[in-house]
């Protein structure tokens, strides 16, 4: 298991005893029995473009895009115009990329599309 990142706990709870929310991000992929992503990862620098998940090899993204149902970053005119530069850009590289909110990722919705693509080499 990956060390905790976080060193501060409540009463009783060590950091040994925790894993981080980016740990718990990554669950969903490895309960699907599909490879570890990369986080985070940068993919046109000198952009500061950053995919959520990222399988760099087979040049394969997932982005999980939250706050849809609060008008959220995502949901908003400017963030929809740079969700939409940031893509163009993953396309025009090679990129495919998947889109998904945090609902359909605890759903397990990604795992047949994510799987294909894996496998596909396309």
């Amino acid at each position: 298991m990956p060390d905790p990142i976080s060193t501060t706990g409540s009463a009783g709870t060590s950091s040994e005893d925790r894993i981080s929310c980016q740990d718990l991000a990554l669950l969903p992929f490895l309960a699907a029995g599909l490879p570890m992503p990369v986080r985070e990862f940068r993919f046109a620098p000198p952009r500061r473009w950053r995919f959520d998940f990222a399988w760099v090899e087979q040049k394969v993204a997932v982005e999980v895009d939250g706050g849809n149902w609060v008008r959220g970053r995502h949901a908003r005119g400017a963030g929809i115009q740079r969700d939409n530069e940031k893509l163009n850009a993953a396309a025009v590289l090679g990129w495919r990329v998947l889109r998904y909110s945090p609902e359909q990722i605890a759903r397990g919705e990604f795992r047949d599309d994510l799987r294909e693509l894996l496998e596909s080499g396309r």
